[in-house]
């Protein structure tokens, strides 16, 4: 373990991480806003907050399921299941 690094910015519900090849994580949470918020590691620094946007509720999920692929799942707040994707 290295210790711990912080992030920055406000978030208001657990984070959701994924990998979609070396070097990469990629990070999701609901930001003070209740707006998703994205950041990633490009295998040597972390990007600024880059915010993705919608209006979430509880915790995000994130899941790669091949090269340069990320699919983001979250309860929004009318109670319906948000899907979006990169790739």
């Amino acid at each position: 373990w290295q210790g711990w690094q912080d992030l920055g910015s406000p978030i208001t519900s657990g984070p959701a991480v994924a990998s979609w090849g070396p070097n990469r994580l990629d990070v999701f949470s609901a930001g003070s806003d209740n707006q998703l918020t994205h950041k990633w590691w490009d295998g040597s620094a972390w990007s600024n907050w880059d915010w993705v946007g919608g209006s979430v509720q509880g915790n995000p999920a994130a899941v790669s399921w091949g090269p340069k692929r990320i699919d983001v799942f979250v309860r929004g707040t009318d109670n319906h299941l948000g899907h979006l994707w990169e790739g």
